[in-house]
Parts: C-alpha cells; structure tokens; sequence
C-alpha cells in the first residue's frame, strides 16, 4: 500500500504537485504489477484531476501509421531504473508485447526512462520509434479526465492503462490517494473461485 500525497523531501514525481505525464507504475521492476486500485481519501485542491488512456489503442494506431517503428519497440528493450537513497532497481522491457498478433502489454514510464544500451546499426530508428509514440501518447483523443472525491476509487490494468494528473495547488486544499496492486493472476484466482461457489 502507498500514499499519494504532496510531500515535503519526495523520492518520485507522484508524490509531488505538478502534472504527472501519462505512464504506467514500476516498469523498472522485473514483474511491474497487474490492477491498480486508487483510493480517493481526499480530494479538495484546485486541479489534480486523474488523467487516463488506454495503451492498447495507442499501440495499435501506432502500429496502423508505422509497422517498422511499432516492430521496434516491440522486438528492443527500454531500460528503466528507479533510485533513491535506499533502492538502485532496473529492468528492461519492450513498450509493446504482443501475444498472436494481439497486444497484450503495454508498459511505459518517460521519467524511469533509463540510459539506453542498444546497438548503434539501430539506435537512431530507435529514438525516432520512440519518439513517435510520445507523440501518439500526448494526444488529447486517448485522454479520460476525472476528478475522484472521497470515498471513490479507480481500478485499471497497469499493463494496459496509462494513468496521471493534472497539476494541483495545495494551498487550496489536500490530494491524497491510497493505492495497491493486485496481480492479474491473484485476480484471475479469485474469479475461479467464485465461479466454483
């Protein structure tokens, strides 16, 4: 469990006031999480709307206006890292997985970027695939925009949905979410036995 809020000394960009671009949580991680659920405790400062956009449809006009940049983020791996004073984490990943010729994962974090490793034969392809899906990313057709209040919650697909905000004041008022991740197996468990009662 975590808590997103402002804080004075933060170690990530969420627990901070500014606009946090569209990205999906702990792509430096070897397994980054399945669901997300967000938990609006409190929510009374001027902005901090939530932000979301479904990466599967990003992936895929992505790969209908540009086959060759969308087969290189899905056959090269980004690096991401995440580091503080207590933790050096990395791992690497295509942007885009696809299982049969469908997208099934799509992980994405600008700001875990890490230094890239890849052979200079494609690298500059690499950067202009890349830079290409920012673009597709930053388009205002694949943004949902809500403001939660206390007592909601969201729940999405961490390897699907890219999520954020919008910057807020706190001199107006506190944002605070509490969030966890669930795995998509531990879900997947549950609706088997559900299924069997």
């Amino acid at each position: 469990m975590f808590e997103v809020v402002n804080k004075a000394d933060p170690n990530n960009l969420a627990y901070t006031a500014v606009q946090l671009p569209l990205h999906t949580d702990l792509s430096n991680q070897e397994m980054p999480p399945g669901y997300q659920f967000l938990h609006c405790i409190e929510n009374n400062a001027q902005g901090g709307e939530s932000v979301l956009a479904d990466g599967f449809a990003i992936a895929q006009a992505l790969k209908a206006q540009d086959p060759d940049a969308y087969a290189l983020l899905c056959s090269e791996k980004m690096p991401f890292r995440f580091h503080d004073k207590d933790c050096d984490i990395r791992y690497s990943h295509p942007l885009i997985s696809e299982s049969e010729g469908e997208v099934n994962s799509f992980i994405f974090n600008a700001h875990l970027a890490d230094c890239y490793h890849l052979k200079s034969d494609n690298c500059i392809e690499y950067y202009k695939a890349y830079q290409t899906l920012m673009r597709e990313i930053r388009k205002e057709q694949y943004a949902l925009k809500l403001k939660l209040k206390a007592g909601e919650m969201m729940i999405f697909d961490n390897k699907r949905v890219l999520h954020g905000r919008n910057s807020f004041d706190p001199a107006t008022g506190d944002r605070h979410l509490r969030g966890y991740y669930i795995d998509h197996s531990e879900v997947d468990s549950k609706i088997r036995m559900l299924e069997k009662q």
